[in-house]
């Protein structure tokens, strides 16, 4: 029976202040695994596809700014509001709540029709690798 050297395989993984970082190779012998990345956690099936809350705030703010400038009827009647803090956690909890359950209160655009009687929306989503037609 002929004894192996132990047997080397370089890991692509790196950390910080390692010394692979400058092209250097460290060896891991054959007979140990090599690392495993940190698990993140999974999102919740409800949640996959819902940007971060920090992305949501900055939608929200930039949607408000855009859509005061271009309907001041609706900033009058107070239909949209200012970009205030409050205002827009309501917004990123609103489209949460929305993306979650598939729910709309069509309650809520009824002030709306005064200014735009012609009022419709979509929310569709698609599977990378699909076409579609809009």
């Amino acid at each position: 029976m002929s004894k192996r050297s132990p047997a080397c395989r370089s890991n692509a993984q790196t950390a910080p202040g390692d010394p692979r970082e400058e092209g250097h190779q460290v060896a891991v012998p054959a007979d140990r695994p090599l690392p495993r990345p940190t698990r993140q956690r999974r999102r919740a099936k409800a949640d996959r596809g819902l940007p971060p809350g920090a992305e949501l705030v900055r939608l929200a703010a930039e949607y408000l700014r855009v859509q005061r400038r271009h309907w001041p009827g609706l900033v009058h009647a107070g239909l949209l509001p200012e970009a205030t803090d409050a205002a827009l956690a309501g917004m990123v909890e609103d489209l949460k709540h929305r993306h979650r359950t598939g729910q709309i209160d069509p309650q809520q655009i009824r002030p709306f029709l005064k200014f735009c009687s012609k009022l419709g929306g979509s929310g569709r989503r698609r599977s990378r690798g699909t076409v579609g037609l809009a």
